[in-house]
């Protein structure tokens, strides 16, 4: 299966991508998100930070990512990143983008790519993030980092739910108006717990059900056929047939009336998710394994008996959290 085609080394000697969630908070109120309703301000310590980059570095990381809750809210962001950056890390940031402007001049300097959210056209974006203006703050804060920075390549993702997913086409369009580089979509992630969502929880509306599949079919079609040069250019980072999978295949898979598409992600064995708390997660949604950075080396938390285990009993096809994933991660190294 292509999934198995990825390199899966065990132990893990080598990690190309790390996310550091360093903070709890954000500063939007989405329908599809319950991260917001944390009002702790959990921050990952910028101590910590510091000791882990020599680890990091022994552990062959590249790439960090900033994560959150929201990244920009963080009390010593701009510390964090230059940290990182003096010990030749490439970082990238994932943000709301209402803080953008705020931070544009150190953003400018310290970041090597942003991805902002965008939900779609202003008042799609403004219903779904519930924040009055959070277009044009999203809008004002790429005009800043661009005006410092020109050449420093911000892409937009967008999830897909029922709140947006009747205005592809407008939202690409909104992303050429915005001055972004690129696009991606993803399909809403419904699963209880994900996002601090209680456990059980409600669709909330989120979810395309059997009877906005032919609406969506449309929809599909129409970017396909009027969005033909973003295609090609690579502006939509999908393919048509990869958006077919990630969008028509997964909500008919949701609605009961088809197959999940097939997982291609290597995540747990090139990767790793620290959260706020300092837990180490293979990925987004797994569990944290056993162990605290604060008490062991990082290295001895991924690569012990219990997270080797888990990592070659895991069958991403049948696995219930891998087979419902919206946001995999496949890499060569």
């Amino acid at each position: 299966m292509p999934s198995q085609a990825l390199p899966r080394p065990d132990p893990v000697s080598r990690l190309p991508v790390v996310i550091l969630m360093i903070k709890s908070s954000c500063n939007c109120r989405c329908a599809m998100c319950d991260i917001w309703r944390d009002k702790t301000g959990r921050e990952m310590p910028l101590e910590l930070v510091e000791d882990w980059l020599e680890q990091l570095h022994a552990l062959h990381t590249r790439e960090i990512v900033l994560s959150g809750g929201e990244p920009l809210m963080h009390s010593e962001v701009e510390k964090i990143c230059a940290a990182a950056r003096s010990c030749g890390f490439r970082l990238t940031l994932l943000t709301t983008g209402l803080l953008l402007k705020r931070h544009a001049p150190w953003i400018s300097r310290g970041i090597d790519r942003i991805y902002v959210s965008l939900d779609g056209p202003a008042a799609v974006h403004n219903r779904i993030r519930n924040i009055p203006g959070a277009y044009a703050k999203l809008a004002a804060g790429i005009s800043a980092v661009r005006s410092l920075a020109p050449n420093l390549p911000i892409g937009a993702r967008c999830t897909i739910q029922q709140g947006n997913f009747r205005n592809l086409n407008e939202t690409v369009a909104a992303a050429r108006q915005l001055g972004l580089d690129s696009i991606s979509f993803l399909a809403a992630d419904i699963l209880p717990g994900h996002f601090s969502r209680p456990d059980p929880w409600t669709q909330n509306g989120i979810a395309l059900s059997s009877t906005d599949l032919p609406a969506l079919r449309s929809v599909l079609d129409r970017l396909y056929a009027e969005k033909a040069r973003e295609f090609a250019d690579g502006f939509i980072v999908e393919s048509p047939e990869k958006l077919e999978h990630k969008l028509y295949q997964y909500f008919q898979a949701l609605a009961g009336t088809g197959d999940y598409p097939a997982v291609h992600c290597n995540a747990p064995w090139v990767s790793t998710v620290i959260e706020t708390d300092g837990r180490l997660r293979p990925c987004f949604f797994h569990r944290p394994y056993p162990g605290h950075p604060v008490e062991q080396p990082l290295e001895q938390i991924i690569n012990s008996a219990p997270a080797k285990d888990w990592r070659q009993s895991l069958d991403m096809l049948r696995d219930p959290i891998c087979k419902r994933c919206v946001c995999t991660l496949a890499r060569s190294e």
